[in-house]
């Protein structure tokens, strides 16, 4: 067999892993090393296939340890996170029971992940992942601004373990996370400015705060929740939900002149994050049963 004929069937090999389920790059590479180390050995190219196994054999195979957002962490790690989002679950259910209703959606946000971070989702990582880097980073600012006033204990306890989430979670090597993975980090990332925006919508509701959140911010709330479901459920239509709740974000921020500097620079952030999340978001293939 010529060479070039040998070329164009790895190629077409490739096109049909691709085709049972999507695939990091460096995977494909890696397979395709395997199969030509077999081809140089001597064996022909259909033995050597049949060694190494069809194309959804091996998409099976590769989606037992590695989903469309990253491969499966190890138990340790994803149960020690798990386990540090115990202090936002408490302070989110009691300001849900005691303060407002509103608080549900926080609450809800970190239980659907903690539940993931149990069964070891690759996508639930990512996400806390996000999450906790933007509370620590919003963290150290708070603090910065206290002037030596007391420090509320909850508040601390929660920073500091999302400092632990970010250490148990974060991807080591940028190829750790697929494509899909890192939108949903960023989506995380993002998430801060939609709870913050619920806060806000809440106080303005209970009257205890003069900033005005206009319904375009609420509008860039429910895109960028639409847009998370999309990419968790690899719908289609992620990435549009994504943009419009990036130009609904966008476009608010203009609109809380009143709000400190912490709230606005939040607010920015995240929607730079759900730029980011939108760019990256893609519909990968499933793998076929």
């Amino acid at each position: 067999m010529v060479v070039s004929d040998v070329d164009d069937k790895i190629l077409q090999y490739r096109g049909e892993l691709l085709a049972e389920a999507e695939m990091a790059k460096d995977d494909l590479d890696e397979i395709e090393d395997h199969l030509r180390e077999l081809l140089a050995a001597g064996a022909a190219f259909d033995d050597a296939i049949a060694q190494l196994g069809a194309a959804r054999e091996v998409a099976r195979e590769h989606a037992r340890v590695r989903s469309a957002f990253g491969p499966r962490i190890s138990r340790l790690r994803a149960w020690s996170a798990a386990a540090l989002q115990v202090p936002g679950l408490a302070i989110a259910a009691y300001s849900a029971a005691t303060d407002s209703v509103m608080m549900l959606l926080p609450f809800a946000l970190c239980f659907v992940a903690t539940v993931g971070l149990l069964a070891r989702r690759a996508s639930a990582a990512a996400y806390v992942t996000g999450v906790s880097t933007s509370a620590v980073l919003a963290g150290i600012a708070a603090l910065s601004k206290t002037h030596g006033r007391e420090v509320d204990v909850w508040w601390a306890l929660r920073v500091m373990s999302m400092v632990g989430s970010v250490a148990f979670l974060a991807p080591r090597r940028l190829r750790d996370l697929t494509a899909r993975g890192w939108s949903v980090l960023f989506l995380g990332v993002a998430s801060t400015g939609v709870v913050t925006n619920s806060i806000f919508t809440r106080n303005v509701i209970e009257s205890s705060y003069s900033i005005t959140v206009p319904v375009i911010g609420i509008a860039a709330s429910v895109g960028t929740l639409l847009g998370l479901v999309g990419v968790l459920a690899r719908g289609r239509w992620a990435r549009p939900a994504l943009l419009l709740g990036t130009l609904a974000m966008a476009a608010s921020i203009q609109s809380f002149s009143g709000a400190p500097a912490w709230f606005i620079s939040v607010y920015a952030s995240s929607a730079a994050a759900l730029a980011a999340a939108a760019l990256l978001a893609r519909a990968p293939r499933a793998v076929r049963s």
